[in-house]
């Protein structure tokens, strides 16, 4: 919800807030752009979550969301301003960025920290690795699956939350405010869970990263074509 949400949400609402706000303005040219800046930055997140962890860089994703949020409230015409067309476009292109960055690192994270728990899980248990890792990559392909789906209702609830702000209370201004207070509920969480002391998700080394990897996607029920296509041929010694 807090990054690829973003991204459904305020794609879809990024022409009816310039449609109500700025109608002198012809938003028409610049849809395209939010888009193509979260397309863009999502790798970025993935890169950062490499470098100084998933969690970190999800953190500061949801922290520039959020001042993306208020910059885009402070940049619509009021009774004391005209407001900036210009720095609403740059506000929303920030939160598109901090969401494609968002996007990139959770789905970096997502997976190993279901990995990293599997092998602190066999350790403890005396598993075996490769069980446990398996185990752990079909776990995190499940909690990615179902991010995917809760992400989806932001392309609903964000342009709902929008127009019954306005019908409501005749101003965008609560939309706003829980949108920001939203972000600021994900920064806690994303903190609190993977980047606070003691509790921060460090890389796993290279080759282990690896040998998980490997087994995750060996394991998992819907590796595809490559292991399909073998499906059909009869291994060493066997009959048909």
């Amino acid at each position: 919800m807090g990054s690829y949400g973003t991204f459904l949400g305020f794609s879809a609402a990024f022409p009816l807030l310039a449609r109500a706000m700025f109608p002198q303005v012809d938003a028409s040219p610049y849809l395209f752009v939010g888009p193509m800046v979260c397309a863009l930055s999502r790798p970025l997140g993935g890169w950062m979550g490499d470098r100084v962890g998933g969690g970190v860089a999800t953190v500061a994703s949801n922290l520039l969301m959020a001042l993306g949020t208020v910059g885009v409230y402070l940049s619509l015409p009021s009774a004391v301003s005209g407001g900036s067309f210009w720095l609403f476009l740059a506000m929303f292109q920030l939160i598109f960025f901090a969401a494609g960055v968002g996007n990139g690192s959770s789905y970096q994270l997502a997976p190993k920290v279901f990995l990293i728990q599997a092998g602190r899980d066999a350790q403890r248990h005396g598993e075996s690795l490769q069980q446990a890792y398996a185990r752990g990559g079909r776990r995190g392909a499940s909690a990615m699956n179902v991010s995917s789906v809760m992400a989806a209702f932001g392309g609903f609830v964000i342009p709902k939350a929008f127009g019954s702000s306005l019908s409501w209370f005749g101003s965008f201004l609560p939309a706003f405010g829980m949108f920001f207070l939203f972000y600021l509920l994900c920064c806690a969480v994303a903190w609190w869970q993977y980047s606070r002391p003691g509790r921060r998700c460090v890389a796993e080394p290279r080759r282990q990263a690896l040998v998980a990897g490997f087994v995750a996607v060996r394991r998992h029920p819907f590796v595809g074509a490559g292991r399909l296509a073998g499906a059909g041929r009869p291994r060493h010694g066997a009959t048909r």
